[in-house]
């Protein structure tokens, strides 16, 4: 217990150089893809495309027999309770990425600004509104969360044109920060 951890950054050491911002970047694209291709997912689904294409005559949720994958039938045939499996996993998947984009924007600007930094704080802004975007788009008024939460905050829902507003916003402000 009296030796020092190898291999170990303190929280309070990293995001200081272009390195650890890139690296936090690297962590929230991780993040990003493992929702977007469910893996390390608690379900068998992808719960954000079944959230966004199975709710319609796009994509039949088809099985051996009736009630196979009742599950995705229930998203296609609208019969769907709001604590459904797909809804659920994709409501936290969403908020899993904000918290990761959150970690980016608060801790990197907190140090010397270099152009490296600003691209990956842009970079989590961007990614940062398109998640708040598309869980407006389903969840019609969800909590806009723009830092890292401690537990002792209270969040409230957002209203809808606000946060969509809100979301163009962010882009438009980070657009000169990105590169073509």
């Amino acid at each position: 217990l009296d030796e020092e951890q190898k291999g170990v950054v303190s929280y309070e050491n990293f995001y200081q150089t272009d390195e650890d911002a890139q690296n936090a970047t690297n962590g929230l694209y991780d993040v990003l893809a493992q929702a977007m291709t469910n893996a390390n997912s608690p379900g068998i689904q992808n719960a954000m495309f079944f959230t966004f294409n199975l709710c319609g005559d796009d994509l039949y949720a088809a099985g051996e027999f009736y009630g196979d994958n009742d599950f995705m039938s229930q998203l296609n045939e609208f019969r769907y309770a709001s604590d459904h499996e797909c809804l659920t996993n994709a409501y936290k998947a969403f908020y899993n990425i904000i918290y990761a984009a959150n970690l980016v924007i608060n801790n990197v600007g907190a140090s010397e600004m270099t152009d490296v930094k600003k691209r990956c704080i842009a970079e989590a802004r961007v990614i940062r509104a398109y998640c708040h975007m598309m869980l407006a788009s389903v969840w019609f008024d969800p909590p806009k969360i723009e830092q890292v939460l401690t537990g002792s905050e209270t969040i409230t829902n957002s209203d809808h044109i606000e946060l969509l507003t809100w979301c163009g916003d962010e882009c438009m402000e980070v657009v000169g920060d990105l590169p073509e």
